[in-house]
């Protein structure tokens, strides 16, 4: 059996500015169909939005499902429902990319963005409904796996700004697994997301400070391998020929890390 270890990002941000996209009130109470937690899951490239008749896991990925599962079956304050963020399936073949080169490489990554950035926008729209429905009656916790962790990460450095004051005290945790926007650090050896290093994710802390103690992004390590999406050591000088074990990255839905995932939501939301 391999010896692992789970690497944790609990990195920050300050957040300002405004967009117009949304509009900005004040409600302060709850509705009674408001659940005490609403668990909002993100998923990742190759998996199905909500709009997909008969998707086994409602929209939201296997591994965020697990996390839903985790998460779910503990007694959450005022009860909980969970709610697909709704942008559709980017479609990428992983296991058989070959990035022989940089620019091959940073192309690739650019044909996921789109969908990172959809997401976010779609989080964003999502979480301020749930607000002017709920008001501060209802709690939020956001779990999202690859590219739904990079479209949470964006959401929060960009999407939610201008409403940000009004919803972050309502959000009660933060769970991203295999984030391809993991930022660069000198602790994790020039490690970094697959976002990162093709220079769209996040060289600096990406979550605001107020969030700091409900916040975990992780990535999964092995002695012999390690998630590429959100680990991958490569520059444009020493660039692999081959890709790195991409089946690392499907591993947080079946090794225990999603429904652990939600079982530390569900504890810190009591």
């Amino acid at each position: 059996m391999r010896s692992s270890k789970v690497l944790k990002n609990s990195s920050l941000i300050a957040t300002a500015a405004l967009i117009s996209t949304l509009m900005i009130a004040s409600p302060s109470h709850a509705r009674p169909s408001c659940p005490g937690v609403k668990f909002f899951g993100v998923h990742g490239t190759n998996e199905d939005g909500p709009r997909t008749p008969g998707d086994e896991w409602f929209g939201v990925g296997e591994s965020v499902w697990k996390a839903w599962l985790g998460f779910k079956g503990n007694n959450i304050p005022g009860g909980t429902s969970i709610e697909a963020v709704d942008f559709t399936k980017t479609k990428v073949d992983l296991p058989s990319l070959h990035w022989s080169t940089w620019a091959k490489f940073t192309y690739q990554v650019s044909q996921i963005e789109p969908g990172a950035n959809k997401a976010a926008k779609s989080l964003a729209n999502q979480i301020w409904a749930t607000y002017q429905n709920c008001g501060t009656g209802t709690r939020y916790v956001i779990v999202g796996y690859s590219q739904g962790a990079w479209g949470i990460g964006k959401a929060l450095r960009d999407d939610l700004k201008p409403v940000l004051p009004s919803v972050l005290p309502q959000i009660a945790g933060i769970y991203l697994m295999g984030d391809p926007a993991w930022p660069e650090r000198q602790e994790w050896a020039g490690r970094r997301g697959i976002a990162t290093a093709a220079g769209m994710g996040f060289k600096d802390d990406y979550v605001p400070k107020a969030v700091a103690d409900r916040f975990r992004s992780m990535c999964v390590a092995y002695t012999d391998s390690y998630d590429p999406i959100c680990m991958l050591k490569a520059t444009p000088e020493k660039f692999p020929h081959s890709f790195p074990n991409i089946e690392t990255h499907f591993e947080y839905r079946v090794n225990g890390m999603a429904e652990d995932g939600g079982k530390w939501l569900a504890s810190i939301v009591r």
